[in-house]
């Protein structure tokens, strides 16, 4: 069994995840994000950033983690699309896919400022949602991945 990369994206809604990814890694990479599974199940449209009731974030979970390993099984190369903000999220994954070979690759992105993020977000993440985010954000550490990328963006 190949090594496969899994990159776990992590920032605030509006940090500049999707445009990183559409940057910086080839189209052969499998993408998972929660944001695409509420749309795939029915839940909101595109456009749209929910988070549904508590049985419908549970579907969203099921069929994410069944995505991640089958990707993984398949041997793809696969990105993690979704906020990751805390620790205990990141450990789950790593768990899930503890019997595959992977080299785990964290990308942290941020925007210039939080005011950035709020501006970005403004009608779909409200202020105080995104303000307690970024207070609750545990940057990963040392021994947590193989290999990081920290990218923040410099305003224009």
């Amino acid at each position: 069994m190949r090594t496969v990369t899994v990159y776990m994206m992590i920032g605030l809604p509006g940090a500049g995840k999707n445009t990183w990814i559409d940057k910086n890694l080839p189209s052969t990479v499998k993408q998972v994000s929660r944001d695409d599974i509420r749309v795939e199940l029915g839940y909101c449209t595109p456009d749209e950033k929910i988070v549904g009731t508590s049985q419908q974030e549970a579907m969203v979970s099921d069929v994410f983690n069944k995505k991640l390993v089958s990707y993984v099984k398949e041997g793809h190369d696969v990105v993690i699309n979704n906020i990751n903000l805390k620790k205990k999220y990141r450990d789950g994954y790593k768990k899930l896919l503890s019997k595959y070979k992977v080299k785990w690759v964290y990308v942290v992105v941020e925007a210039p400022t939080i005011e950035e993020n709020i501006s970005r977000r403004e009608g779909q993440v409200p202020e105080d949602v995104l303000r307690k985010m970024y207070d609750t954000f545990t940057m990963p550490q040392s021994g947590e991945y193989d290999e990081i990328i920290h990218y923040k963006q410099v305003k224009v």
